[in-house]
């Protein structure tokens, strides 16, 4: 590949802009400083408090730091205590998880199944997503491309600065669609319901509200009696 850049001239800019960039030591004592987010003697400094993990990769004693086997716990539970019992068990423990993470305790068999579900709607990515975002410019570190991935579905998101828990959690708004005729469709986030309304000035007519799980069984009647109708006509 052709390089366009001046090496000599890059070392250069490189050089001016290390020399007019160093901090030296005493300043970061004078202001007490703790670069990295450490103090002195190595230890974290503390930012914040928080319920969700916890990692423990030292003891102090007598203000000195002693490494210890590490430790990483979520919601207060050791994670090598997750893991031996998803092991135990032989089966996967995604999403119990990532409720223990988000909600702050293992879920009962019903919560979970209710949990998978709310997960399984929320799956779906935006047309032509995975083609422009994921395969048209791959990246070798598999954090990165996740970070970008996320960052950009926040550009389709209409409420991603509603932070209301059950927003957050839901990570859908309602969706709209509109067909000819003045029709439109909302369909709810939770998907239970979708709401037909006919455009009209007559304020009266109410929109036509359909469970989703009445539409679903209706769309199952009329597919089996189209399969009967296609089999009598051969």
């Amino acid at each position: 590949m052709f390089n366009i850049f001046n090496l000599q001239s890059l070392e250069e800019f490189s050089d001016i802009a290390e020399n007019n960039s160093i901090i030296e030591q005493e300043e970061y004592d004078k202001y007490d400083v703790k670069r990295g987010l450490r103090n002195n003697n190595g230890t974290g400094v503390l930012v914040g408090l928080t319920k969700v993990g916890n990692v423990q990769g030292y003891e102090v004693v007598n203000n000195e730091r002693k490494p210890v086997p590490g430790t990483l716990s979520y919601r207060g539970i050791d994670l090598n205590e997750i893991v031996e019992g998803f092991q135990k068990e032989n089966r996967f423990g995604f999403e119990e998880v990532c409720y223990l993470l988000l909600l702050g305790s293992l879920p009962n068999s019903s919560q979970l199944e209710a949990f998978k579900d709310m997960l399984k709607n929320s799956r779906n990515l935006p047309n032509g997503f995975t083609e422009d975002m994921i395969l048209k410019a791959p990246s070798k570190d598999i954090m990165n491309s996740m970070t970008k991935s996320v960052l950009t579905l926040a550009s389709y998101d209409k409420k991603v600065s509603n932070l209301d828990i059950d927003n957050v959690l839901s990570g859908k708004s309602d969706e709209e669609f509109q067909w000819g005729n003045g029709y439109k469709a909302y369909v709810k986030k939770d998907f239970t319901e979708i709401h037909f309304n006919f455009e009209d000035d007559d304020s009266t007519i109410r929109p036509c509200i359909v469970p989703t799980r009445l539409l679903c069984e209706i769309v199952k009647a009329w597919l089996d009696e189209f399969e009967k109708f296609s089999v009598s006509k051969k």
